[in-house]
């Protein structure tokens, strides 16, 4: 029973890790080529910070900008190695205005520069 339940553990730990890496693909086809994007000026709406595993704290934030008159929002996570570095970083784009770039053929789609997420 013991051996059973250690390779039902590991088939567990794999399907978690796949799925992980599906949506990491799916996410860097999303944002591939976002480098020449044009940027957007956002404001910080929200932020937070949640454990995510034993060793790694996500900080959050939501983001708004505008595109030609409309109005588009975007999410952005960092991972931290402390809960104290994520809420540093988090509260120090409290209500900020910060850089997005935006998907020309589908403005919805935005992403926050690598250089602003530590």
């Amino acid at each position: 029973m013991h051996v059973a339940f250690q390779v039902a553990y590991v088939v567990v730990v794999f399907v978690v890790i796949a799925v992980a890496s599906v949506v990491s693909l799916r996410d860097s086809r999303k944002f591939k080529g976002s480098e020449s994007w044009p940027p957007a000026q956002s404001t910080v709406e929200f932020v937070g910070v949640r454990r995510a595993g034993r060793s790694y704290y996500i900080g959050e934030l939501a983001y708004s900008y505008s595109v030609q008159g409309e109005y588009y929002s975007g999410f952005c996570r960092c991972r931290f190695l402390s809960e104290k570095a994520a809420r540093e970083f988090v509260e120090t784009l409290r209500g900020k205005t910060i850089t997005v770039q935006y998907n020309p053929e589908a403005p919805e789609v935005s992403v926050m520069s690598a250089a602003q997420c530590p």
